[in-house]
């Protein structure tokens, strides 16, 4: 008599779908947010830990991208800035973008290169790329700081709009988030992920 092999298990996410599968998910990460919060730290500390200036890149690198950015824009292809400033009107988009490059750059290469510690302990593999995410916050927070200093520097009045700012900086993180979890783990098996995504996000930028 011929016998057939016995059905292997489905994955969770085929069994239950989606929207069965996600609040489990998320009540796992929950449960773990100190490892989350300890992991986001860690990552701060590690990235101008040998540094000479520090978190002052933090300020200087968007700074100095502004400056070529607005020579270029503005003196050389001599485009039209709606009647605000050139640095004002460029850094106030340039600053949103930057976190979402950076986040997804480090995102991206987060579970790859913590092979030695995710093969020693378990763990939800998705707090990798999410502490990544939320480590790019931090520079995020300091640009916005130099955002500030140049609406005082031009005295530039804010509108009502601003109070969008965070509802717009929650749909950001979350599409972050989003792009940065499949990447993470594409670049598990393919390392020219990494690379793709760079080019990708200069391209995505001009």
């Amino acid at each position: 008599m011929q016998t057939f092999p016995a059905p292997t298990a489905t994955p969770l996410v085929a069994r239950r779908g989606w929207l069965r599968w996600l609040p489990t998910a998320l009540k796992e990460l929950a449960g773990r947010r100190e490892l989350l919060w300890n992991m986001t730290v860690r990552g701060v500390k590690s990235q101008y830990q040998q540094s000479i200036l520090g978190y002052a890149w933090a300020v200087l690198n968007p700074l100095l991208q502004m400056a070529v950015l607005t020579f270029v824009f503005s003196t050389l292809l001599n485009l039209f800035s709606l009647g605000y400033p050139y640095p004002l009107f460029l850094y106030v988009g340039l600053l949103p973008w930057t976190f979402f490059s950076h986040a997804v750059a480090s995102a991206t290469d987060s579970v790859a290169g913590s092979a030695s510690l995710i093969t020693k302990v378990y763990f939800p593999r998705e707090i990798l790329p999410i502490a990544a995410v939320l480590g790019k916050v931090v520079d995020l927070a300091f640009g916005a700081l130099v955002l500030v200093s140049l609406f005082v520097l031009y005295r530039h009045s804010l509108s009502l709009m601003v109070l969008w700012v965070p509802v717009i900086f929650a749909i950001q993180l979350i599409f972050t988030v989003g792009v940065s979890l499949p990447l993470a783990a594409l670049n598990l098996f393919y390392r020219d992920i990494r690379y793709l995504v760079g080019v990708a996000l200069m391209l995505w930028m001009y």
